[in-house]
């Protein structure tokens, strides 16, 4: 996989997460959270697949779920059309933001929407709502049927086999997942190089001591491991 790309952007993108911080709590405060966002997203990445910082790497998805978060309590910023979000808060291997991501809401939801399955299910799983995990199993099986969501289809076998405890099912669905990454909205540099969903779920799995393997660039194992951080830096938002 050619790395060119993301290193010629590194610069650009340190530079303008050390501006962004400057304007936090400023009359540019909301879409400077908006933006820092994504920046530190991208940062992540480049740490994983570039500079080779798995740390580094955890640490920008946790202040990139950070943002999200802020997003969501103050401006209802939605989560279901933004799916990143609560990628980041697993991603990050924070016990603490993870647990919150667990019970954060919009006002309005539309339930039957492939993004509210998706945020639903995997926050099933991190309160251990064994319960939930399966009502959310039953609608994906359904949404999964419909134009624009059949590339989520392999988040059956994984979401059934982390409840079931079956790894093999899990690695299925994530073998499936990597087939049809580039059908799910990706967007950016992720597009390219990163399956957040894939990452996401893999991730949950080890969480639940289902020690699944992904071969694949689009999803280094890594990332995967779960090493949450001592210390974490973040934002005064």
């Amino acid at each position: 996989m050619n790395h060119r790309p993301l290193e010629e952007l590194f610069e650009n993108y340190i530079e303008d997460e050390k501006n962004l911080s400057k304007k936090i709590n400023t009359e540019e405060h909301q879409q400077t959270i908006c933006a820092l966002q994504i920046t530190n997203r991208d940062l992540a990445l480049f740490a994983m697949y570039v500079s080779k910082d798995l740390l580094a790497a955890r640490n920008y998805f946790y202040k990139a779920a950070l943002c999200g978060e802020y997003m969501v309590r103050n401006y209802d910023e939605l989560m279901d059309t933004s799916i990143y979000k609560i990628c980041c808060a697993v991603l990050s291997d924070n016990t603490e933001i993870m647990k919150r991501y667990g019970t954060l809401r919009n006002k309005v939801v539309i339930k039957n929407f492939i993004g509210y399955i998706f945020n639903t299910i995997i926050k099933a799983v991190i309160m251990n709502d064994e319960v939930e995990l399966t009502t959310q199993i039953d609608k994906l099986k359904i949404a999964t049927t419909k134009k624009g969501s059949k590339g989520f289809a392999g988040m059956i076998n994984v979401f059934e086999g982390i409840r079931d405890v079956n790894k093999e099912q899990v690695e299925i669905g994530l073998k499936e997942l990597i087939k049809t990454h580039g059908r799910r909205g990706e967007f950016g540099i992720a597009k390219s190089y990163f399956s957040f969903e894939t990452a996401t779920f893999a991730k949950l799995a080890w969480l639940r001591g289902i020690k699944v393997e992904v071969h694949s660039p689009l999803v280094p194992m890594e990332i995967v491991e779960v090493n949450e951080l001592v210390t974490y830096e973040g934002y005064l938002l």
